[in-house]
């Protein structure tokens, strides 16, 4: 009879135990989704979410293929609020058809979807100041004329593949987003594209009564950047 007792004390206590493990935990990821709703800086849920992994697994590098990337302001709380789908398709649409217009060295295509004083900026790996910023569709139009022409001078094919977008509505006319890029050449001479680059963009769009448009678009690349993109800038005079 002593032995029955000892054993529902212990098989109690084993479930007491558990039942209280669980509540804290239910807890716990409680307040931690109150506090991403509540914070409205811009300290991320990857950031959060990489300081804890660390905490729990001091040993795990964070550096080369395990370091996480630098948080994306007003991105990783996209599902808090979401875009309704017809915004969502015009913004995706836009990204999509800025690879298709540069790949075909269609510069009036690829200026018209940037605001007239639009950003565009260029970051080199870990870097928090741009290595150039274009504010005009002038300078874009200056930069991107030469760059075409050397391209093509030169047989290059480019392919910009944009990927895993993600957005985030500021308010009724303004979006902010990211978006992963893989960059591809391929000269005429070659039977196959090789990789050139990768990194993501930055971008926050706005709406017009045209429609969705690029205010700003930031390129972190992971790989610095050919000197020719350098060379081009510095003839036109543009600061970096």
């Amino acid at each position: 009879m002593s032995g029955i007792i000892i054993v529902l004390l212990i098989t109690f206590g084993s479930v007491s135990a558990s039942c209280s493990c669980s509540q804290s935990h239910d807890q716990s990821l409680t307040q931690l989704d109150q506090s991403y709703c509540e914070n409205s800086d811009s300290t991320s849920l990857i950031g959060d979410l990489s300081r804890q992994t660390r905490s729990v697994r001091p040993d795990r590098p964070t550096t080369g293929p395990y370091q996480i990337s630098e948080p994306v302001d007003g991105v990783n709380k996209a599902y808090h609020r979401p875009l309704s789908s017809p915004d969502r398709q015009e913004i995706v649409d836009l990204i999509y058809r800025y690879s298709y217009t540069y790949d075909a060295k269609d510069l009036d295509g690829w200026l018209s979807l940037f605001l007239e004083n639009a950003t565009w900026s260029v970051y080199e790996p870990n870097s928090s100041v741009p290595a150039f910023v274009l504010k005009s569709n002038d300078e874009r139009r200056q930069f991107a004329e030469q760059r075409l022409k050397e391209l093509a001078e030169q047989g290059i094919q480019t392919r910009h593949y944009m990927t895993n977008t993600l957005l985030n509505k500021i308010s009724e006319r303004r979006v902010k987003g990211v978006t992963m890029l893989l960059l591809s050449w391929q000269y005429t001479s070659e039977a196959s594209p090789h990789l050139i680059n990768t990194g993501y963009y930055r971008d926050e769009f706005v709406k017009t009564k045209h429609g969705w448009i690029f205010a700003s678009r930031e390129f972190h690349g992971d790989q610095s950047l050919a000197g020719a993109t350098y060379d081009i800038l510095k003839n036109l005079q543009i600061s970096f």
